[in-house]
């Protein structure tokens, strides 16, 4: 049985494109400014993704209006992330750490220890 992170769009950025679109635009591509559900192209030559309404010409893309829209940060990459952080039983560090250290010493950012975040899958 295969892993689930060995799935396309995890690791390939054009998968992960069509992934997003699948999710954000069940019924095809709309615009985020005027809402228009027709008149859409795809620009050519332009960036992964990006879209012209034809209504109100504007360009844009599927992460427009997503927490993914001013990432620079790959899509893919995004994704491996939120995977791992959601089916992680037992959370994932705030802050990774190179080397142990003493509980009463403070952290740079100003905490006293090795505190957890967990995230509940559920709540996602």
């Amino acid at each position: 049985m295969a892993s689930v992170l060995s799935q396309p769009h995890f690791h390939n950025e054009a998968a992960a494109y069509a992934r997003l679109e699948a999710i954000v635009w069940p019924e095809g591509p709309h615009c985020p400014r005027c809402g228009a559900l027709d008149r859409i192209t795809n620009v050519k030559g332009g960036r992964m993704g990006l879209r012209r309404c034809g209504h109100c010409k504007r360009e844009f893309t599927v992460k427009v209006g997503t927490v993914f829209e001013s990432s620079h940060v790959q899509l893919h990459l995004w994704f491996q992330a939120a995977h791992l952080m959601s089916s992680s039983k037992k959370g994932i560090s705030a802050q990774p750490k190179s080397r142990p250290h003493r509980r009463d010493q403070p952290d740079s950012v100003g905490g006293a220890g090795n505190e957890m975040v967990t995230v509940n899958p559920g709540s996602l």
